[in-house]
């Protein structure tokens, strides 16, 4: 019995000294509490960086080839380009064919191989923010993660787990509600071009 009264006093005692601390803590150290406080509204300021982040690449994996560039007729620049050489005199008229190869260029638009160039950077910069925002994001606090990942489509999410580490995994998996988990890790193991 003395035993159990004795232990109720030292958790009563402790409970009374941690609120007590609570309370007294901004009057003894005011700049540790504005300190915990900056650190707080720094994590806010990094969560809601974090979620204009994801949107930001929500918005690029969604938005279609926009390098692609109107073709016009190459007839159309050679005899703008012909017309404006007949009016100018020598070097003018050797001018000329450099800058209608250079329309024609510009006209044609982008090769396949630079299309192919700008694709793989654009996804070799998009892997990157998705890497350092799968570190940020399972940082985040369950609820926010939680409420964050919900509005992500399935492609963005793909990218974020497949960036992550196997830590980041588990905290993305165990942040999606159940049926949407299950349907993402079905997602990974079948792909869709074995499904058809």
């Amino acid at each position: 019995m003395k035993l159990i009264l004795t232990t109720i006093a030292i958790v009563a005692l402790f409970a009374v000294g941690a609120v007590g601390t609570y309370f007294i803590m901004p009057v003894v150290a005011p700049e540790r509490v504005a300190q915990a406080r900056q650190y707080l509204d720094s994590l806010d300021q990094a969560a809601a960086d974090t979620a204009r982040m994801v949107i930001a690449i929500a918005d690029t994996s969604a938005v279609p080839d926009t390098m692609a560039v109107p073709v016009t007729p190459v007839a159309d620049s050679s005899a703008a380009a012909s017309a404006g050489a007949g009016k100018a005199a020598g070097s003018a008229v050797a001018a000329a064919p450099a800058s209608e190869a250079a329309a024609s260029v510009a006209a044609a638009g982008p090769t396949p191989e630079q299309q192919e160039t700008e694709q793989v950077a654009t996804e070799a910069k998009q892997r990157e923010q998705a890497r350092e925002l799968s570190a940020v994001l399972t940082k985040m606090e369950d609820a926010e993660l939680r409420a964050l990942v919900a509005q992500l489509d399935p492609d963005v999410m793909g990218m974020l787990y497949s960036e992550a580490s196997a830590r980041n995994k588990t905290r993305l998996l165990q942040a999606i509600p159940p049926e949407r988990a299950a349907a993402f890790v079905r997602s990974l193991i079948i792909p869709a071009s074995v499904k058809k």
